[in-house]
Order: C-alpha cells, then sequence, then structure tokens
C-alpha cells in the first residue's frame, strides 16, 4: 500500500491482507514500520500451529524478515 509522505510523494509500506472468514470479507493487517518493497510472503505450518514468513526490504536495499502468528494482523520482527 501506499501511503503520503511529508513530500507529498506516495511512500510504499507492506501490510498483509487477510480473511478469517475463507474469503468472504477481506482486511488489511497494520502496515510494515519501515518504508518496504517487494515483499514475499508464505504461510507455514508445524504440527497444528500456522505461521506467516514475510521477506521484504526497506530503504537502503537492507533485507528484512518479519513472522506473524496470528494469521496476518500484526508483524514482528526476530
Amino acid at each position: 500500500i501506499q501511503k503520503e509522505g511529508t513530500d507529498g510523494e506516495p511512500v510504499p509500506y507492506m501490510a498483509a491482507l487477510y480473511s478469517d472468514d475463507d474469503g468472504e470479507h477481506w482486511q488489511f493487517g497494520t502496515t510494515f514500520s519501515d518504508r518496504s518493497t517487494i515483499c514475499q510472503m508464505a504461510e507455514v505450518w508445524e504440527n497444528d500451529a500456522m505461521l506467516i514468513y514475510c521477506n521484504t526490504f526497506v530503504e537502503g536495499h537492507v533485507r528484512v524478515e518479519a513472522f506473524s502468528n496470528d494469521n496476518g494482523h500484526t508483524f514482528k520482527t526476530p
């Protein structure tokens, strides 16, 4: 998604879209705290626990990994 920067120009941020009702309705999770681009996500299952992994780039071309254990509502860095 894009937010407006201080100079009025759009600023990209990573956010997850999630559905809690099998795709009937969709919501945005919280945006990633840093400007971010090029985001890849994967759903990872271990036993009965699901984790969403996000690999994104922030300003300066630094790679950041983040994880969500609440279906994409929020993401935390390790």
